[in-house]
């Protein structure tokens, strides 16, 4: 999610990758859904203090954002 994150950040949007880390007491070759949904998720800004503008520029860069992240999933999982 890097990529994204920086993708995201350059259209004005700040964003973290939410779960970047398991439970210590969790192996994650247990369940790889987990770890798969851990490695690819991000967190975009939502609270009360967005105004409509804040939320159409986020939706916006998410917009022209997804198809890279789309494209570069589908490599990954190709190779």
């Amino acid at each position: 999610p890097r990529e994204a994150v920086l993708d995201l950040l350059r259209r004005g949007v700040s964003t973290i990758h939410y779960w970047a880390a398991g439970h210590p007491a969790v192996e994650d070759e247990k369940f790889p859904d987990v770890a798969e949904r851990r490695a690819t998720t991000l967190a975009l800004p939502v609270h009360q203090g967005l105004s409509t503008k804040d939320v159409d520029l986020i939706a916006e860069a998410v917009i022209q954002v997804l198809p890279k992240i789309v494209a570069r999933r589908r490599h990954a999982l190709a190779t």
